[in-house]
């Protein structure tokens, strides 16, 4: 088991996923090579670069027989009407336990099982919600990558635990008085380290980051965190190759004679934000100012990367089968980036070298999860 955190001094937050050692980075390098090998392209447009199967092709790729160890235990029949509730929220007292012997990771995936338990056993962790594994496969049937979409009851019930996140935060997604700020990811029922997608800081707008670093004190962490939403938005979910950002933050910091990203002042990175969104309009594309509209387009891009090519390679590889697909959960940010008193890092509670049972950490100081 292995507990993944950004913290500040005055508050830790810790998310459960399940982790592999060597056999696992063999199996990502393997996944890269092949990828390679069918001239996969990293910085190709994002739908473009998609592995585009029908809905058929996929489910019928899903439910070969399961004859390996990967295929996970407590699999549940494939179909496109959900046997159970699309959305479960986690912390605020809410939280899903399983019973003795039986798992919820079939449903809610690895990340979202342990989250949910954490949270029904009391821990203290950021609240939010997960949508299902068996969500990912009715959206995946209803059309390719960039043609889906979630059912409209779906998404109501999305937005209820969107609602059940800003009441345990005191905060709403967009309002400049008490900004929330989210975190999407993925987690399939077997751990796929790197294979699918993450958005993180989602919510920032020009208003909200400016309200953000205003009531934070700390504009500097409020326009850091701005240039990265842009960043990985724009890669994850526009399709706009990541280099593209690269070279306009290289660019910044040559000019402004600084070697890290850390050195970069408030209102350096403010510029960079400015910059980043001519990225955008370089690539006939607009960066949306509405967070509902960026949360929906992240579920979705999440959603979509459980067909792209990487994912079904390295299934391939490590012979995992049987899946429904991959849950997204739906997190309040925990921040990393804040400065000197803040980290991102990983504690495992095995040592993943030598197998020995020992605490086994790294860290980074003023970081967040993208940085390690």
């Amino acid at each position: 088991i292995s507990c993944a955190c950004q913290t500040r001094t005055s508050a830790h937050a810790i998310s459960h996923t399940i982790m592999r050692t060597t056999r696992t980075s063999v199996a990502v390098a393997l996944v890269f090579v092949a990828t390679a090998v069918e001239s996969f392209s990293f910085s190709a447009p994002r739908f473009a670069r998609r592995h585009v199967r029908s809905a058929t092709t996929m489910t019928a790729a899903l439910t070969e027989p399961a004859t390996v160890a990967q295929t996970v235990a407590h699999s549940k029949p494939k179909t496109t009407a959900l046997a159970e509730p699309a959305m479960h929220p986690f912390g605020g007292g809410k939280g899903t336990l399983a019973e003795k012997g039986d798992s919820y990771k079939w449903l809610l995936g690895g990340k979202g099982a342990n989250l949910a338990e954490m949270a029904a056993i009391g821990l203290n962790i950021p609240p939010g919600f997960t949508l299902t594994t068996e969500v990912c496969q009715q959206y995946c049937s209803s059309g390719v990558p960039g043609e889906a979409a979630l059912a409209p009851e779906v998404w109501e019930e999305t937005l209820a635990g969107l609602k059940h996140v800003e009441e345990c935060m005191g905060a709403k997604l967009g309002d400049p008085e008490a900004p929330l700020l989210l975190s999407v990811r993925s987690g399939a029922a077997v751990s796929m380290p790197g294979m699918m997608d993450t958005v993180l800081n989602l919510g920032l707008t020009d208003t909200v980051a400016e309200a953000l670093a205003t009531k934070s004190g700390n504009p500097r962490f409020a326009y850091d965190s701005y240039r990265r939403f842009l960043d990985m938005f724009g890669d994850v979910v526009m399709g706009i190759p990541h280099a593209a950002f690269e070279a306009e933050l290289d660019d910044l910091k040559v000019s402004s004679g600084v070697w890290e990203d850390s050195d970069l002042n408030a209102d350096q990175l403010k510029d960079l934000v400015q910059r980043y969104k001519q990225v955008y309009v370089a690539h006939d594309t607009t960066f949306p100012e509405d967070p509902l509209e960026q949360m929906r387009l992240a579920i979705y891009a999440v959603f979509d990367s459980w067909q792209s090519d990487r994912a079904i390679k390295y299934m391939e590889v490590q012979q995992i089968k049987g899946l429904l697909g991959t849950a997204v959960n739906v997190q309040a940010m925990a921040f990393g980036n804040m400065g000197d008193t803040s980290g991102t890092g990983v504690l495992f509670t095995r040592d993943p070298n030598t197998g020995e049972h020992a605490l086994f950490g790294e860290y980074l100081v003023n970081a967040q999860g993208e940085d390690g």
